[in-house]
């Protein structure tokens, strides 16, 4: 059974939806650097952004390799919650603080 953590008891800071997107973005490329290069932002710059939500939620939500990054359980978890928030009803369904992090069963 997955647990779920919600994100005003869990986040110091409040998340911009340009975060959400850059993630989203790299899960979809599999690459900080073709993220980037379709963002138009530096690779440097999408790290960053990776860095910051990843200590936020206090969760690692991608595995980096030389061959490009691969999302962890927990990123998965929050790319498909991310998915099926923006897509509910074909517009947004809720505030980026009711988006909840789906935890892994163990």
């Amino acid at each position: 059974m997955s647990k779920l953590i919600q994100w005003e008891h869990q986040i110091g800071r409040r998340l911009r939806l340009r975060d959400l997107f850059v993630f989203f973005t790299v899960v979809e490329y599999g690459s900080m650097a073709k993220a980037g290069a379709k963002l138009g932002v530096s690779t440097p710059s999408i790290s960053e952004v990776i860095a910051a939500l990843e200590h936020a939620l206090g969760v690692r939500l991608l595995d980096r390799s030389p061959k490009g990054v691969v999302a962890t359980p927990y990123g998965e978890a929050y790319w498909r919650e991310g998915e099926r928030h923006s897509t509910s009803s074909g517009r947004e369904s809720g505030t980026l603080s009711s988006l909840p992090i789906p935890m892994p069963a163990s």
